[in-house]
């Protein structure tokens, strides 16, 4: 995730001083229509990667409500990916994939009642300075807030849980063996009886 992150990031401001001014004020799609269309893909791809390890990590580990709002991200982000830039359809898109991300932590926030969550509503806000230089620069400061919570939320999560580290644990319960030591008499095991085995 990091990695992914780190790559995205210095692609990122790598083509913004690459491209220059007038198509660094252009949302990110806008990367794919010209000259530096490699690169504009390289980035969308590199956000479905850090798209998909979230889902992954959140069905793996049985969140399965957390897992269908990256599921649904990516599918809003594979429609901006195949839709012309100006196409009302990846406009619809582009806005939705942005509000469901926002509005997901936000509601995380707030169920476990953290301070974090005004900063987190102020964000928007923030960046409003960067309006003045067009909404694309905006748009991919926004992103790039978003990533680093999903960052966030990945290392406190934990990365990879293992799916089966209740049923060894509940394995374990069954397992146990209880003793009974009556004094004056050797410990011989003599029964199991309903996963517990009993000895005198």
């Amino acid at each position: 995730m990091k990695l992914l992150t780190l790559t995205f990031l210095g692609l990122l401001v790598w083509s913004q001083y690459l491209v220059g001014d007038p198509l660094a004020s252009q949302p990110l799609s806008m990367f794919r229509d010209g000259d530096f269309r490699p690169v504009g893909y390289a980035l969308f791809a590199l956000l479905t990667a850090i798209g998909a390890l979230p889902l992954l990590s959140h069905y793996i580990a049985g969140r399965y409500g957390s897992a269908a709002v990256f599921a649904l991200g990516l599918g809003f982000l594979l429609v901006v990916v195949a839709t012309p830039s100006l196409n009302p359809l990846h406009e619809a898109a582009s806005t939705l994939l942005l509000l469901l991300l926002f509005t997901y932590y936000a509601g995380a926030l707030t169920a476990a009642r953290s301070g974090w969550l005004f900063l987190h509503m102020a964000v928007p806000i923030l960046l409003l300075p960067l309006l003045a230089w067009g909404y694309g620069p905006w748009q991919k400061g926004l992103i790039v807030y978003l990533l680093l919570v999903i960052n966030i939320d990945w290392h406190v999560c934990g990365a990879w849980p293992s799916p089966f580290g209740k049923r060894r644990r509940s394995r374990a319960l069954r397992r146990r063996v209880v003793y009974v030591v009556a004094p004056g008499k050797s410990w011989n095991r003599h029964k199991h009886i309903g996963g517990a085995s009993y000895a005198t």
